[in-house]
């Protein structure tokens, strides 16, 4: 947590939060240098490019491509987390999926989401 000193009056600014793919959850994360002591997390949806740098996730300490933080990225793993409740509720994949292509979504797409929900 970083914290602002004004004038005698002191200020704490939370840590930034992402959706970690790793815990599930909303966590802080630091953005480091890369380094072969950071473990990248596979995600089907990004291309990893030439990393110098990885959003590191505070409490698991994995590291991930910055291309996570996107706003359309950070959308997607909040469906992912939203998908991920569903299935712990239970609700069967296949309901889901029937119920997910019922909403306009693309079979593919809902294919690749139940899967990352499910890991």
């Amino acid at each position: 947590m970083l914290t602002l000193s004004l004038k005698e009056k002191v200020i704490e600014l939370a840590a930034p939060e992402f959706y970690c793919p790793n815990c599930h959850l909303r966590r802080p994360y630091e953005i480091k240098r890369a380094s072969e002591a950071h473990m990248i997390y596979a995600i089907l949806f990004f291309e990893a490019q030439d990393l110098t740098q990885v959003v590191e996730c505070q409490v698991c300490k994995n590291g991930f491509d910055p291309d996570i933080l996107k706003p359309s990225n950070r959308s997607l793993f909040k469906l992912v987390a939203a998908t991920r409740r569903q299935l712990l509720d239970g609700t069967s994949p296949g309901s889901l999926k029937v119920k997910l292509m019922s909403d306009g979504l693309k079979e593919e797409f809902i294919n690749q989401l139940i899967s990352l929900a499910q890991n």
